[in-house]
């Protein structure tokens, strides 16, 4: 992610949640951590955070994938719970 991709993080973090302030130090600190990151899943983690809690996400909150997204779905029928 690009300084500009991570500020625009940011700032829509503190659109949606008035108690996150953008500060310099948070800038510099969350570019840090979300360079190496795609824009594309930060921004879906991001949505996802939104749309279902009350309180701002931390940095670890939209970088790692959802696993419960990224699972294949198998029914249950065919899963193998004994090993037979």
């Amino acid at each position: 992610m690009t300084l500009e991709q991570t500020v625009d993080v940011l700032e829509k973090i503190a659109a949606a949640y008035h108690s996150f302030e953008v500060t310099e130090k948070r800038i510099i600190l969350w570019h840090e951590f979300l360079e190496p990151h795609d824009m594309e899943l930060v921004n879906k983690n991001l949505r996802r955070h939104i749309e279902s809690k009350p309180f701002p996400p931390a940095i670890s909150d939209l970088v790692k994938p959802d696993e419960d997204y990224e699972r294949e779905y198998v029914p249950l029928g065919e899963i193998d719970l004994l090993g037979e």
